[in-house]
């Protein structure tokens, strides 16, 4: 179960609730959603190629090769040079980066949202 829905649950003990039916509702509704919830697994290559154009993903470095290429979230970028197609086009605003589909798994991954150990970063 996630820190925020345990969390939640801590706030359900502290609180004083009207009524231990509306409790129950919402505990059935938090259990739901924390389980409806996708893993955190690395996109595929297929999903990255996939990916809507200006869609946000976070991307893993794993081997810092660029000062500047580090870990962050970063948004899918075309480009229409055919010799390219073999590289993941994605930055934030005024920065775009190319990442090799052949380094995927080996210099970089690329996940849906943050990885939980880096949220304390």
């Amino acid at each position: 179960m996630s820190e925020i829905i345990n969390t939640i649950f801590k706030e359900f003990e502290s609180a004083k609730w009207y009524d231990n039916a509306d409790r129950d509702i919402a505990e059935d509704i938090l259990l739901k959603h924390d389980r409806t919830q996708p893993e955190n697994k690395p996109l595929t290559l297929e999903q990255l190629r996939g990916m809507d154009i200006l869609g946000w993903c976070w991307v893993k470095v794993l081997t810092p090769i660029n000062p500047q290429k580090v870990s962050g979230y970063y948004q899918k970028y075309e480009c229409g040079i055919e010799a390219m197609k073999n590289t993941y086009f994605a930055g934030t605003p005024g920065i775009i980066y190319g990442f090799a589909f052949e380094d995927y798994g080996k210099t970089w991954l690329a996940y849906r949202t943050k990885l939980e150990q880096e949220e304390s970063k």
